[in-house]
């Protein structure tokens, strides 16, 4: 996550003179059957609690919302969090110090 934000800030720089937008779209847990496949190739290690993660959890069209602002947009957001899960890290990366970030996500 935090190298893949780096990237997309740096290309945004490198790219800032070219009229080329960069922007970083944050999905969060998005329902797709990704989680179904892996839990059944892995069935002892379950990737999720799916009781949990369902009530966080959004259809794929919510990303493609998202994405269709930041093409259609004549000054497309830097980032656009998708669920509330990475509204709230977000939110949360604006107000903690890095080292409380570093305990709430990898505790």
């Amino acid at each position: 996550n935090y190298a893949l934000e780096a990237w997309s800030d740096a290309l945004r720089m490198e790219l800032r003179h070219s009229g080329i937008q960069v922007s970083l779209i944050e999905p969060g847990p998005i329902r797709t059957r990704f989680t179904d496949n892996v839990n059944q190739t892995q069935s002892d290690k379950p990737v999720e609690n799916p009781g949990i993660a369902a009530r966080f959890t959004l259809g794929p069209e919510a990303v493609v919302e998202k994405v269709r602002h930041a093409f259609t947009s004549d000054k497309p957001k830097l980032r656009y969090p998708v669920t509330l899960v990475t509204h709230a890290v977000a939110m949360l990366k604006r107000l903690l110090p890095a080292r409380a970030m570093d305990k709430i996500i990898h505790g």
